[in-house]
């Protein structure tokens, strides 16, 4: 005798209902437990992407200032080779690696004999950015390239 026959003569239920209950009951317990499991690795794979974008995020944070610095280092280039530099494009873009950085400088006389140049530089990786800013005075007699501050700018 099956548990179902037991179950009628014990509490007079009708035997289609026992079945339908005990579907009942099946689904709604296989409904709850792939809910538990499909929540548990939603979750699981959430905090897996922002594990992982926080490392991408610092280290193309790192990527973009390198990238600013190298604008910054190739208007000094420039500057040291021609005392009379002034980009014909400002700001222009520099490829740095498969990073980009925008320089832009402006130059100032301060007298016959001094100028001064203010370089800002934005690297730019993936979605972050960087700014730096140099104020740099040049000699004009003597050809000296002195730094009168270096920068991070907020963005």
């Amino acid at each position: 005798m099956t548990i179902f026959h037991s179950i009628k003569k014990l509490f007079h239920i009708p035997y289609p209902i026992l079945l339908v209950r005990k579907g009942l009951v099946s689904i709604t317990t296989v409904l709850v437990i792939g809910t538990v499991i499909m929540e548990t690795a939603l979750v699981g794979m959430e905090v897996a992407y922002l594990v992982g974008e926080q490392g991408i995020g610092v280290r193309a944070s790192y990527s973009a200032s390198a990238a600013a610095e190298s604008g910054i280092h190739d208007v000094l280039l420039h500057i040291a080779r021609n005392k009379d530099y002034v980009p014909l494009i400002s700001p222009y873009t520099l490829t740095v690696g498969s990073y980009s950085t925008q320089v832009s400088v402006v130059r100032t006389n301060i007298d016959t004999r001094f100028s001064q140049y203010t370089i800002t530089a934005t690297g730019i990786a993936f979605t972050k950015r960087e700014t730096f800013r140099s104020i740099v005075t040049l000699d004009g007699y003597t050809g000296a390239v002195s730094s009168q501050s270096f920068t991070k700018v907020s963005n």
